[in-house]
């Protein structure tokens, strides 16, 4: 392999490289987004318990109307059972007012013994009526103590409950701050990964762009492949077997194929390309440093796009591609908003 292509390879390498890069940080926001949701379920299932538990205070306060809603259902069916104390005592007005009449007729116009009997038997029917009186007032009274107490209790469970209520609502508060904070922790963090995915992807296209189209970059295992394997001497012929091989069935085997290759190449430690690579990645780490990347910061930036590219050596350029698309996405929805 001559010195220009063994250049052409490096430079790819330094791409998947970078790639590689834009991997790890979306595994970081993949794991972030997990921990999100995990968080979310633990709140939704905390505030469930939150609930049940005042459903639980506010069953003393149920019970309670439950009793008062019965005696007065009781009472409301019965109602002809326990006579109104109004029309009691209209009554008894109305009746005692003919009842004087009728004495005051039997004394104007009536003999002694006519008095007498009569006078004997009113006698009797008032002390019926005052006893009659008597006993409807005390049922009453009763019955109107009663619902009171009743009354009454309902009003202590009602105060109970929104003193325990209140007691609930506290307690719940720092445990969901904390997993509130914990998740908007998470989102800062995922936008920062995100961002550094969007300055490693720029670094690489003003490291390489002159190289490849961004476009190709899902055919760079099947680009090395073919160099490497002596079915392609340029660039121009490697994508163009690329073009034929999408045009058949047999594309997903031969980029499964060469994907197996090119990771035993990186785990091999790419003695062939080896310092070509270390300079193609000095050309990207120049380009991250201007890009301000926070994750190279005070460490060897070309071994650690060699650990990179390392970790990620047994997945293909298609799903290091895919995730740097993805976050791309996220990205230009940020900035949108």
């Amino acid at each position: 392999m001559d010195k220009e292509n063994e250049k052409l390879i490096s430079e790819l390498y330094g791409i998947r490289g970078g790639l590689s890069l834009i991997s790890e940080q979306y595994d970081a926001v993949y794991n972030l987004e997990n921990d999100n949701k995990k968080v979310n379920e633990e709140i939704n299932l905390f505030n469930e318990e939150i609930e049940h538990q005042k459903e639980v205070a506010y069953y003393s306060v149920s019970s309670a109307k439950l009793n008062l809603s019965r005696f007065d259902s009781d009472s409301n069916r019965n109602k002809f059972e326990t006579p109104n104390i109004k029309g009691v005592v209209i009554a008894a007005i109305v009746f005692f007012a003919i009842l004087a009449y009728g004495i005051y007729n039997l004394v104007m116009f009536a003999n002694e013994m006519m008095v007498i009997v009569f006078s004997s038997f009113a006698a009797a029917v008032v002390i019926a009526a005052l006893t009659v009186l008597i006993v409807v007032f005390t049922l009453r009274k009763k019955k109107n103590k009663k619902r009171e107490r009743l009354a009454g209790k309902l009003k202590q469970a009602e105060m109970r409950y929104k003193e325990d209520e209140q007691i609930i609502e506290e307690a719940s508060i720092e445990p969901n701050r904390k997993m509130k904070k914990q998740i908007e922790g998470n989102e800062a963090l995922i936008k920062q990964h995100i961002l550094e995915a969007s300055k490693i992807k720029q670094s690489i296209i003003n490291s390489f762009g002159n190289t490849i189209s961004e476009s190709d970059w899902v055919n760079i295992d099947l680009i090395i492949f073919y160099f490497q394997s002596g079915r392609a001497i340029s660039l121009r012929d490697a994508l163009q077997l690329v073009d034929r091989q999408r045009q058949t069935e047999a594309i997903i085997a031969e980029i499964k194929h060469a994907s197996e290759e090119i990771c035993y190449e990186i785990r091999s430690g790419l003695n062939a390309v080896k310092e070509q690579i270390k300079f193609s990645f000095e050309i990207l780490s120049v380009q991250l440093a201007r890009q301000h990347v926070d994750i190279i910061n005070q460490i060897d930036t070309t071994n650690r796009l060699l650990n990179a590219l390392n970790i990620k050596a047994d997945i293909s350029c298609e799903q290091l591609v895919s995730q740097s698309t993805y976050l791309n996405r996220i990205y230009r929805q940020q900035i949108q908003t």
